[in-house]
C-alpha cells in the first residue's frame, strides 16, 4: 500500500491534479488568444483613438523625460552649490566659535558681536537648507505627478 495516504492514492491525485492543471493552462491560453482578438478587433474598429491615445502616450513620455531630467539637473547642480555653501557657511560659524572660546574674560563686548555673526550665519544657513527642501519637494512632486499621469494615461 505504498502511495496510499488516509484512503487516497497519491498517484492517482497528481495525475488528476496534473490533468486539470492542463486544462487549465489550455483554457488561460484561448483566454489571452481571444482577449487578443477582441483588442485587435475594437483597435481595427476605431483607428482614431487608438491614434490620439499612441499620440498621447508619446507626448508624455516626452514630458517625463524632460522632467526627470530638469530633475536630475536641479537636484546635483543645486544641492552641490548649496552643500558648498552651508559648508563655506559652517566652516565660518566654527570659525567665529573658536574666535569666542579663545577670547578672554573681560572681552564680552567682542564675544557679544561675534556671537550675534555666530547667529546670522546660522539662520542663514537654515534658510537655505529650508529653501531648498522645497524646490526638492515641488520638483520631486511634479514629477510624480507626470509620471502617474504616464502610467495611467486614461
Amino acid at each position: 500500500m505504498r502511495g496510499m495516504q488516509r484512503g487516497f492514492d497519491t498517484g492517482i491525485n497528481a495525475a488528476y491534479t496534473q490533468q486539470w492543471q492542463t486544462k487549465l493552462e489550455q483554457y488561460k491560453a484561448k483566454l489571452e488568444q481571444y482577449t487578443a482578438e477582441r483588442k485587435e478587433i475594437y483597435w481595427s474598429e476605431h483607428p482614431s483613438e487608438k491614434a490620439d491615445l499612441i499620440k498621447k502616450i508619446e507626448s508624455l513620455e516626452k514630458e517625463k523625460k524632460e522632467h526627470e531630467a530638469a530633475l536630475a539637473h536641479i537636484s546635483f547642480a543645486n544641492i552641490g552649490k548649496a552643500a558648498d555653501d552651508q559648508m563655506g557657511i559652517g566652516k565660518e560659524i566654527e570659525e567665529l566659535e573658536t574666535r569666542i572660546s579663545k577670547l578672554g574674560m573681560f572681552k564680552g563686548k567682542e564675544k557679544r558681536l561675534l556671537q550675534e555673526k555666530v547667529d546670522k550665519l546660522k539662520q542663514e544657513r537654515n534658510l537655505q537648507s529650508s529653501g531648498l527642501r522645497a524646490k526638492i519637494s515641488l520638483i520631486t512632486s511634479e514629477l510624480n505627478a507626470k509620471r502617474d499621469k504616464l502610467n495611467n494615461p486614461l
